[in-house]
Parts: structure tokens; sequence; C-alpha cells
């Protein structure tokens, strides 16, 4: 996989996967890192299991912060 093609897949897997995660972020985005997490597992390291898993993970961490500083 090209460089460009390795860039656009993670930037395209993050993106869906915080907007997907925005819905019901405690569940939906426990399960999509859960997934992530054994994609990367099984397959080794590739750009849409990162990005799925960053994406995710940044949301988690969003939703932790927002509940021990609530604003």
């Amino acid at each position: 996989m090209s460089p460009i093609l390795s860039l656009v897949t993670f930037v395209l897997s993050m993106a869906v996967s915080i907007e997907v995660s925005k819905k019901k972020p405690s569940r939906i985005a426990g399960a999509i890192l859960l997934v992530s997490l054994v994609y990367l597992n099984l397959y080794g390291p590739s750009p849409l299991g990162f990005g799925l898993c960053i994406g995710s993970g940044w949301t988690l961490l969003n939703l932790a912060a927002f509940r021990m500083f609530p604003q």
C-alpha cells in the first residue's frame, strides 16, 4: 500500500470512528475500540485498525474528561 493511500485510509477510518461514536459514546466507542484492537492483534499493524482505535479511543478519552470535569 502506498504511503498516501495509507494516510487517506487512516484519516477516513479515524473520522468515521469519531462520528459513529458520537451517537452513543459509552457503548459504541467501546465496541469499536475492542473490535479494532482485536483486528490489530490478528492482522498486525494497518491504517484501518489504527485509525479506528485512535478515533474511538479519542472519543472515550473526551467522554471520561467531561465526566471528571463537568462544565
